[in-house]
């Protein structure tokens, strides 16, 4: 693997990253404002147990 190679895949997987928050973020704000899980799930087209680790992950670090 050439160094452009490496550094493509690397800037691939900071995008991918940077997906995956912004999924989290807009999974979270929708279930602030009272959305139901399902409906989120549904809504975005994401597996309703993506949805729920995010949720579950998120509401046990604030509450520690």
């Amino acid at each position: 693997m050439t160094l452009l190679e490496r550094d493509r895949e690397k800037i691939e997987e900071g995008r991918e990253e940077g997906r995956n928050e912004a999924i989290k973020e807009l999974i979270l704000k929708q279930y602030n404002k009272g959305l139901a899980i399902e409906y989120i799930a549904e809504l975005n087209e994401i597996d309703i147990e993506f949805v729920r680790n995010v949720i579950t992950k998120n509401i046990t670090r604030a509450n520690n």
